[in-house]
């Protein structure tokens, strides 16, 4: 169990550092250019591919083979560093946070993102070891 923590936290770091980058990148160049919805359908593709490789990776290099109980706690571990995560982003900018939230609706791009965000943190109980786990 305790290697599918240590799995969930590399799997967060990694995949949450691209999603800021990549967020960051899509707010400020793409979504003005092509919509919020578009943007996020041109993102989610490329999170999903880092997210499914970078998953595969850890759960061969922490040597979580197909014990179901190492891989639930690398989902949750991953998940909820996430959730925190974007909790955290959103009361530092809560001033514009809460002004968006209070003259928009959810956009079916949000929802879109919302899916991928579910499959990043179901995507350790379906990986396959990409790597011989290291010795201990």
């Amino acid at each position: 169990m305790k290697q599918g923590l240590i799995a969930g936290f590399f799997y967060f770091l990694i995949v949450g550092t691209a999603g800021i980058l990549f967020g960051a990148l899509r707010e400020m160049f793409v979504s003005p250019v092509l919509g919020h919805n578009l943007a996020i359908f041109i993102e989610l593709p490329f999170l999903l591919g880092l997210s499914w490789f970078s998953c595969n990776w850890l759960v061969g290099v922490n040597g979580l083979g197909a014990a179901l109980l190492p891989r639930v706690a690398m989902s949750l571990a991953a998940f909820a560093l996430l959730l925190l995560m974007e909790m955290s982003l959103q009361f530092a900018l809560q001033q514009l946070v809460v002004a968006q939230a209070a003259t928009t609706d959810w956009r079916w791009g949000d929802y879109v993102g919302l899916a991928g965000q579910i499959a990043y943190g179901l995507f350790p109980l379906f990986a396959t070891a990409s790597k011989e786990p290291v010795s201990e």
